[in-house]
């Protein structure tokens, strides 16, 4: 006769609570051992806002139009200029300018077709500010003697009130659409 074994029906069971643990810890590795890219944009600095603030009306001279229509052509004032005297005539219009008021507050109009190039964007941007920069600097050469750079908190106060920049970015389309 042969022997039957008897299997015991018992089976294993493992706790799965220590699952969880180990899948909570292996998150946390790789949420703090990732490094997480920052987005590459502009670099602006926003003015400050103030809830007194008033909106002053811009005179309609001291408002610069700037315009690139989907050619990459650049329109200054309504008319075509090179990329080489760009930033020399925007430079001049802000002397002529200064020249006329001592406190000017001057709007760049900067409209741009929807199939511009974005590198000539950015660089007709740029060169915007290079010419305030330029213009902040020759401020404060006059009244305070020395470069825009070398000015205390409150000259710069002074010269941003005295020359104030506010760049309107619009799509040349949406701008010629809202003329109609």
């Amino acid at each position: 006769m042969a022997i039957q074994f008897k299997r015991s029906r018992n089976s294993r069971r493992s706790s799965s609570g220590s699952m969880a643990d180990i899948a909570f810890l292996l998150l946390i590795f790789f949420l703090v051992a990732t490094t997480i890219f920052n987005e590459k944009g502009i670099k602006t600095t926003l003015p400050e806002w103030k809830p007194d603030a008033m909106t002053k009306a811009t005179h309609v001279d001291h408002v610069i139009q700037v315009f690139v229509n989907g050619k990459n052509q650049i329109l200054y004032q309504g008319k075509a200029i090179s990329k080489n005297n760009f930033e020399k005539t925007i430079k001049d219009n802000l002397q002529l300018l200064m020249k006329k008021d001592k406190d000017v507050e001057v709007t760049v109009s900067l409209g741009y077709d929807r199939s511009t190039n974005y590198g000539l964007y950015l660089w007709i941007l740029d060169g915007i500010k290079n010419a305030f920069k330029n213009a902040y600097d020759e401020y404060a050469k006059s009244k305070f003697k020395h470069k825009f750079d070398h000015c205390s908190q409150p000259e710069k106060e002074k010269i941003y009130n005295a020359l104030a920049l506010d760049v309107w970015e619009m799509p040349v389309s949406d701008y010629l659409a809202a003329e109609k």
